[in-house]
């Protein structure tokens, strides 16, 4: 596992560290239960303080992305049960003692159907801890799929609300605090990975250049501090802005020989003229298909 640090990043360097191996894990590449470096190897290897590389991996640990294992270390978490998995197995086991009995498939399909009645309108959320995460996600879902999605933060979920037909849409880790409020409901999981070709694009940029960030969500600016940051290391200078901030983003694009701007802030950025702009997604094509075949298609 390869990690930088950049002492002139106005990032503190245990968040640079935390938020390059948070991004590994979203993304997949450090799968549940693989073991992270120990503090004092990662501080060799980065030219740290033990204090520095512990802080990070306390941060990680808060957040349930790793869990530490006495006299062994730390790794990253395995994935939240699923009660939606414990159903599906119960179903398997009773269908299957059903045709050893002699039923056939066909009378068990239709039984099944007349038993669940008729099926209502599928309803998508996709939820995140905060608001303008949870809209950027939906709105990437909504791009990419063509399904309408609805976008709420976590701490506004309510036991009260009705869940029937609704499937809640939320990147790894938040399974728990949704199942809390609505322990039946179907989850999917939304895997943060951006596409490779933003590194390709990023590795292509001359020394010295200049990438400035625009999100609506303040959380993507990490995300983008670690995949720039993990490319290009410190030859080259990383600007970002919030959305809100047009006058101050506006004027620096530019100097900029990049500009990344997420799915809501795109649009935005090209009206303003800027014509070195490409589209951030944190979402990458292949977790949008996996998610479409786990979907199916949009009701018309």
């Amino acid at each position: 596992m390869t990690i930088s640090v950049h002492a002139g990043s106005p990032v503190p360097m245990h968040e640079q560290i935390r938020y390059q191996i948070e991004l590994r894990i979203l993304g997949g590449e450090l799968a549940p239960g693989a073991a992270l470096p120990s503090v004092r190897s990662l501080a060799r290897t980065l030219r740290l303080s033990p204090g520095t590389v512990a802080a990070a991996y306390r941060d990680l640990e808060d957040t349930g992305r790793v869990v530490s294992r006495p006299g062994a270390g730390l790794f990253v978490a395995p994935p939240p049960a699923s009660a939606q998995a414990d159903t599906q197995a119960a179903c398997h086991a009773a269908l299957d003692a059903l045709v050893r009995g002699g039923h056939s498939v066909e009378n068990l399909r239709a039984a099944m159907r007349t038993w669940a009645g008729p099926s209502g309108a599928v309803r998508l959320v996709a939820v995140d801890t905060t608001l303008a995460m949870a809209e950027l996600l939906a709105a990437e879902v909504e791009q990419g799929l063509g399904w309408s999605v609805v976008a709420q933060a976590l701490d506004s979920l309510s036991a009260h609300e009705d869940s029937e037909g609704t499937i809640f849409l939320r990147p790894p880790y938040h399974a728990a605090a949704v199942r809390r409020q609505h322990a039946s409901a179907r989850v999917e999981t939304l895997h943060i990975q951006p596409s490779p070709r933003y590194r390709a694009v990023i590795a292509a940029l001359p020394p010295d250049s200049l990438v400035l960030v625009v999100a609506h969500a303040a959380a993507v600016l990490p995300f983008a501090r670690a995949v720039v940051h993990g490319v290009r290391g410190e030859d080259v200078t990383l600007l970002t802005h919030e959305r809100g901030e047009r006058e101050r983003w506006a004027g620096a694009a530019h100097a900029a020989a990049l500009v990344l701007a997420d799915t809501l802030t795109f649009q935005e950025a090209c009206a303003a003229g800027l014509t070195n702009a490409i589209e951030l997604r944190l979402l990458s094509p292949a977790s949008l298909d996996g998610l479409a075949e786990r979907l199916g298609p949009p009701p018309s």
